[in-house]
């Protein structure tokens, strides 16, 4: 509310006053004398001296009147201002107040993440040497708190087999290099692994000044990737010994074949021997034969311990084109006993890729075996199977398995990946399942799709070596 205000007469209204009394007085007095020929116009001379005067003071009353309320104006004006900044400071200081609670809250999730999960941050100064490290970090450690840090300290805790590893990354790091790695480190005795992230801050002529970054127990993560590397190991054996199971047949007269060329090849050299003459050329000749047929047989069984083999997971450089070639051999004998083409068209010059043969050879027989089967009730030719490599992109190898069987279906597409899905009454239900766990351990992708005509088709893609690899 606006205070009521007395109005005062301004000094130039009071001398007004003060004139027009004394004119008056003076006119309306018979000792204040007129010339002689104005004396009749007494009356109107009074008249228009106090017209005059009254016009004076209406004019200086409008004026007071007009200044007061520009007065009352500029003050109500300057009240509604500083309500308007009050409220406006009463509102930043209440968001400044609800920002700073946000930020308490905020500080103290954090401080509980870091608990929980054990995170811890640290800062360097590279012009002192001096690290500073939170409670978290000396936690993940396990030292006690406020132990003097430094670089060389902090390399002490890394495992040995490490250190070299984590020193490079860090002197990469100095020189403008991402710093994300994990490594092991020695903690009251044990062995943990750690998480690390850091930024480098240079100064601009390119000099190192501060590092920060953060540091993280994942011991727990480690160990359950080992354990389901283990189980993935473990249950892609059981695939191979059930892949076995389904070639025995084929394997067995694959071996029978060449052992009873040699003993059809020994016992004809036992006839020349019991000759008077033996013909020395011929028996050279089935005694080559018999080593051909030996070298035919450890050949398969090779194959079949290779195939068998519980310890996997060697990567080393692996020639795509050799592993399907290898493939194709363990299931010659079950495509023809099932009346199947297989068809190879596989390109020529494909760089190499890390992987495991063993792996990588299990994922294209179960492949092939899938085809097969996908052909079983299909009597109207085609029956084919056709295995194809290629380069894509310059980065990957494609290798693609089609047949022309039925298909999969939509339905079907949407669990053919999942364990223990089959639609065979002695299947598993493992084998793509672990096929794909196979290739996205090698880093690369396995899909499923329906042709267009008649049959489906399984594609792997590897990532090929680098050129410095």
């Amino acid at each position: 509310m606006t205070a009521k205000r007395e109005h005062t007469a301004t000094p130039a209204l009071i001398t007004a006053c003060t004139v027009f009394l004394l004119v008056a007085a003076s006119a309306f007095s018979p000792a204040y004398a007129l010339p002689p020929a104005w004396e009749e116009y007494r009356g109107c001379i009074v008249g228009i001296v106090l017209g005059v005067f009254v016009l004076g003071l209406l004019v200086v009353v409008f004026f007071q009147r007009k200044n007061e309320q520009g007065i009352e104006i500029q003050h109500e004006d300057l009240e509604r201002l500083v309500r308007e900044r009050t409220a406006g400071l009463e509102a930043e200081i209440e968001k400044g107040r609800i920002a700073q609670e946000a930020l308490a809250r905020s500080e103290a999730d954090l401080k509980m993440v870091q608990e929980v999960a054990v995170v811890g941050g640290w800062n360097l100064d590279l012009r002192t040497s001096e690290l500073t490290w939170t409670d978290g970090v000396y936690e993940v450690f396990g030292l006690p708190r406020g132990v003097p840090l430094d670089y060389e300290k902090f390399l002490s805790l890394v495992h040995p087999d490490d250190a070299e590893y984590v020193n490079r990354s860090w002197n990469d790091a100095l020189e403008g290099a991402q710093y994300d790695i994990e490594h092991r480190i020695l903690a009251d005795g044990a062995v943990k692994w750690v998480r690390e992230k850091a930024r480098v801050e240079f100064s601009d002529s390119g000099v190192p000044l501060r590092g920060s970054g953060i540091v993280q127990d994942i011991t727990r993560r480690k160990q359950a990737e080992q354990e389901r590397q283990m189980l993935r190991r473990q249950l892609a054996h059981v695939s191979r010994v059930t892949t076995a199971g389904e070639l025995t047949a084929a394997l067995a007269h694959e071996i029978n074949q060449p052992l009873a060329a040699i003993l059809a090849n020994a016992q004809a050299a036992r006839h020349i021997l019991d000759d008077e003459k033996p013909d020395m050329d011929e028996l050279h000749a089935i005694l080559d034969d018999i080593v051909n047929d030996d070298s035919r047989a450890r050949e398969v069984i090779k194959r079949i311990r290779s195939l068998l083999r519980k310890e996997s997971g060697k990567f080393d450089r692996m020639d795509v084109n050799r592993v399907i070639e290898d493939a194709l051999k363990l299931v010659e004998r079950e495509s023809r006993f099932r009346g199947v083409m297989v068809r190879a068209d596989l390109a020529e010059g494909l760089p190499p890729v890390m992987g495991d043969p063993v792996q990588v050879g299990q994922v294209m027989i179960n492949l092939l075996l899938n085809a097969m089967e996908a052909l079983g009730e299909v009597s109207e030719p085609p029956r084919d199977v056709t295995v194809e490599s290629r380069m894509s992109g310059g980065t990957e190898i494609v290798v693609s398995v089609r047949d022309t069987g039925e298909g999969i279906g939509e339905k079907a597409m949407r669990s053919v990946f999942e364990p223990f899905y089959t639609t065979r009454e002695s299947g598993l239900g493992l084998g793509l399942s672990i096929s794909r766990s196979i290739i996205e351990a090698h880093g690369g992708r396995l899909s499923a799709a329906d042709n267009p005509g008649r049959g489906a088709t399984f594609s792997f893609s590897l990532p090929v070596m680098q050129r410095n690899a």
